[in-house]
């Protein structure tokens, strides 16, 4: 069960792309989501307040130890700032052990002399053993790691999503990140729709159409470039790691990839039957929408704007 009381079979039979932005609009009160499998009862979100970076000296006997605090929620935010399975899937990328605390609502990543609290409600710690160089010396990249969870305030789908296409052609890509931590991050918007951007990328091109394969092999390798890419600061990475984490979950619902020759045309740029993939995208059984719902959603997902 996820940590909301939902099934965590990412379907997309209630209208969004993962039981977690499913969870996000049930907790502002949206009637229409209807999850299929459960009837959780999920109350009014907490979000943390808009905040600048602090340090923090936490224990007085360990003058060594420094704890550097800072919040990821944007002003007026209506949704959790931060969404806890993306934040789990790009922590391990910094060398860093990843566990989920508190059902889902807090991320923990370790090294040997180095802890990283993530909560949902936007608020992000790092201390360090080392003092508090060590513990800033990490933000840049962190906050890289982190723009893939950020969730946007406009539609409460997590950045990841918005790669993948579920926001819509021509949607930016971190909208709602906090813009004195994205220059922190070192995050360049370019204002370019992602295939564009990708001409000069042919690398991170050739491991999209890879996935067309259906192998978990390449799926898992698009994900690894596109993290790797993204702690780079290249928001490219982003785009990649949100089509692979789509992929995934399409066939995390129809294993044995019965549904799945739409979402492969589509990978691959070959001609598809969009008719058809609408009409399997209305299916009320998960293995043969979600695939055709991924194939849909990537096939806008080149035109995001990165």
């Amino acid at each position: 069960m996820s940590w909301v009381g939902l099934p965590g079979y990412d379907c997309g039979l209630c209208g969004f792309p993962s039981c977690s932005s499913a969870a996000r609009h049930m907790e502002l009160g949206g009637r229409d989501v209807e999850c299929p499998f459960a009837r959780p009862s999920i109350g009014p979100p907490w979000i943390a307040r808009p905040a600048r970076l602090r340090v923090v000296r936490p224990c007085p006997s360990r003058p060594a130890l420094a704890e550097v605090v800072l919040s990821l929620s944007p002003e007026g935010a209506r949704f959790r700032p931060l969404d806890h399975e993306a934040a789990s899937l790009t922590l391990p990328a910094l060398g860093l052990r990843t566990r989920t605390a508190l059902r889902g609502q807090m991320v923990i990543g370790e090294s040997a002399d180095l802890r990283v609290n993530v909560f949902i409600t936007g608020k992000v710690s790092v201390r360090s053993e080392l003092g508090e160089e060590a513990a800033r010396e990490i933000l840049p990249r962190l906050l890289r790691c982190l723009a893939a969870a950020s969730v946007c305030q406009e539609t409460g789908l997590a950045e990841l999503e918005v790669a993948a296409g579920w926001a819509g052609a021509g949607h930016g890509l971190l909208c709602s990140y906090p813009r004195d931590y994205l220059r922190l991050a070192g995050l360049e918007l370019r204002g370019l729709p992602a295939r564009k951007a990708a001409a000069d990328r042919p690398d991170l091109v050739e491991a999209f159409r890879a996935m067309a394969s259906l192998e978990d092999a390449d799926v898992e390798e698009a994900a690894r470039l596109g993290a790797e890419e993204l702690i780079r600061g290249e928001l490219l990475g982003l785009w990649l790691l949100g089509a692979a984490v789509e992929v995934r979950r399409a066939l995390n619902n129809d294993p044995d990839r019965s549904s799945c020759q739409a979402l492969s045309d589509v990978l691959a740029g070959r001609t598809a039957d969009v008719g058809s993939i609408q009409e399997m995208a209305r299916s009320s059984e998960r293995g043969v929408a979600r695939p055709a719902l991924a194939a849909l959603r990537l096939s806008s997902a080149w035109e995001v704007i990165v």
